[in-house]
């Protein structure tokens, strides 16, 4: 369970400065997930969370996150084993849903991702496609979800801002063991090229740079 705190904490700490955000934070998440890998699921969870209550501006921070979790452990494990991939797909409609909630000039970066995880494959063609259509903001999908509160967060709650997290806490998590050992963890951030900021431009995650 302490690899999930951990995480939790990495992920909240997004907020400590505004984006963009900084390569070494976001592998600092990333080797914090795959040190959670036995508990990935709370780990995707977690995520998730962040996205639905983060403010827009955190969006897409929220998405290079799961882009950045997914890329190594399918480097580290293989597309066969990667656990984090399929997990994120279970929701990743919703996900997206919440991710389009961002600032509208933030909407091509989420486009420019979705477009590279086509290219590559990360997710079935048949999953990313639909999503595209969220980017209008009367897709149908809207009318069922909670409105956007003033700052933010859904359905007029208070989302959490520079001094509260939107990661999991300790009450929302089951029991479970630790994860691997940080010792096991060989978290290649090589192959994240692009500006030194990752709440800008977008990193190339073009073929001939990825380490799948």
């Amino acid at each position: 369970m302490e690899t999930v705190v951990a995480f939790n904490n990495e992920l909240s700490g997004l907020y400590d400065s505004r984006p963009p955000i900084s390569k070494a934070k976001m592998a600092a998440i990333t080797k914090s997930a795959m040190r959670a890998i036995k508990l990935y699921k709370h780990v995707v969870q977690s995520v998730e969370k962040f996205i639905l209550k983060c403010k827009p501006e955190y969006k897409v921070p929220g998405l290079y996150v799961i882009d950045s979790i997914v890329r190594q452990s399918r480097h580290q494990y293989g597309m066969d084993k990667d656990l984090f991939a399929p997990r994120f797909q279970r929701n990743l409609t919703e996900t997206f849903a919440n991710l389009f909630r961002c600032a509208p000039e933030d909407k091509s970066r989420i486009i420019r991702v979705l477009n590279l995880w086509q290219k590559n494959n990360v997710f079935k063609s048949e999953v990313i496609q639909p999503i595209f259509d969220l980017a209008d903001p009367n897709h149908p999908i809207y009318h069922q979800m909670p409105p956007v509160g003033g700052n933010g967060g859904q359905g007029g709650g208070v989302g959490p801002g520079p001094s509260s997290s939107g990661a999991l806490s300790l009450a929302d998590i089951s029991s479970g063991p630790n994860g691997l050992n940080s010792s096991s963890m060989d978290l290649s951030m090589s192959s994240v090229v692009g500006d030194d900021k990752m709440g800008g431009a977008m990193p190339d995650l073009s073929v001939s740079e990825c380490s799948w």
